[in-house]
């Protein structure tokens, strides 16, 4: 889950009331229906809380687990930096993705304007509540094919992307909002 594989329904749900990258983990037992709260973060899967369910509402408690997550959120540099300082003492050098494989700025961009483009399309399915198969069939392609634009592998020709985007609903000029920065892929209009 933390490379970016979800749970879809009917075993987990996003949880956006409670904060982004937040899901229930549903399960049913013999007498009762349980419930797992959990905030994916880049270092961690943090289980915000375990409960039965008994109505349809989530618990208020539940929700209020932000604070939590606020927490997690501001200590992430601390515990990065150090992190970082154990490495580099062990005699580890420590550097970005773009460090490792020796992209240029331009590479770099260009890889992220990928990843941004896959995150709106697969939001964007989402938001709709089609499956893989359902915008395959809409744009003419496969289900493999679709699955693959939604991890931003590299096969996956930026023109087809594109119209995916346009078939999704997504305009000209939000797109190029996308590639200039001012729109994020998780907060794009449905």
């Amino acid at each position: 889950m933390q490379k970016g594989d979800l749970l879809d329904m009917p075993i987990s749900r996003s949880m956006p009331s409670i904060g982004a990258n937040c899901h229930e983990l549903r399960i049913n037992d013999k007498s009762k229906t349980w419930r797992i709260a959990y905030f994916i973060d880049k270092d961690a899967i943090v289980i915000l809380e375990v409960f039965a369910k008994k109505t349809q509402k989530t618990p208020t408690e539940v929700i209020d687990r932000r604070a939590k997550i606020t927490v997690i959120q501001k200590m992430r540099p601390i515990m990065e930096h150090q992190k970082r300082k154990q490495l580099e003492e062990k005699g580890f050098r420590v550097g970005s993705a773009a460090d490792f494989l020796a992209l240029s700025p331009e590479e770099e961009t260009y890889i992220e304007i990928r990843l941004e483009i896959s995150e709106l399309i697969k939001s964007q399915r989402r938001k709709r509540s089609w499956t893989q198969e359902q915008l395959a069939r809409a744009i003419g392609s496969s289900q493999s094919r679709v699955a693959k634009m939604e991890t931003g592998e590299q096969s996956t020709s930026l023109d087809l992307m594109i119209k995916t985007l346009l078939r999704l609903g997504i305009s000209k000029n939000q797109i190029g909002n996308l590639l200039t920065g001012n729109l994020k892929p998780d907060l794009g209009p449905a």
